[in-house]
């Protein structure tokens, strides 16, 4: 809060005025769903509300992924709900199991626990959904090989 004072005295030979002024100013802070530094996220989804659906993508999309990217997304939501996790565009460097090269990690979802992702694509009708009301997400990137990465939307229901 600011808060402003005048005050303002005029005399006369026989009466003396005093006024006095105050003015409040009262700040507003928007608290914002995600804290991050472009791929190391807490991000809050509330099932209810604004956000209720966010976007999720690889550093550098729709270019090119860095190499040596070591990026996790810490994703929550209300007691009771759960998130779900759609790939909109997908292109990882592929490796056999995909654990030796560049890696999308998803745990912990329901009928993999945790799964790895890599590939130039995944079907369109893909989803994952959390077990409870948290989802991880890592992207592994190594030293070389560089693919446009991923674009996946959220929803907390």
């Amino acid at each position: 809060d600011l808060t402003t004072t005048t005050t303002t005295t005029t005399t006369t030979p026989t009466t003396t005025t005093t006024t006095t002024t105050t003015t409040t100013t009262t700040t507003t802070t928007t608290t914002t769903t995600a804290d991050c530094d472009d791929c190391n996220c807490k991000i809050w989804m509330n099932p209810d509300g604004d956000s209720s659906k966010q976007i999720l993508k690889s550093p550098g999309f729709p270019s090119q992924y860095p190499n040596k990217a070591n990026c996790i997304w810490d994703i929550k939501t209300s007691k009771g709900s759960k998130i779900t996790l759609s790939f909109k565009s997908f292109n990882i460097e592929w490796s056999s199991g995909c654990k030796t090269k560049d890696y999308v990690y998803v745990t912990p979802v329901t009928k993999y626990t945790k799964l790895y992702l890599c590939g130039a694509k995944l079907p369109s009708s893909f989803k994952l959904t959390s077990k409870s009301n948290r989802l991880i997400v890592k992207f592994v990137t190594d030293k070389s090989g560089k693919k446009n990465g991923f674009k996946a939307v959220l929803e907390a229901k």
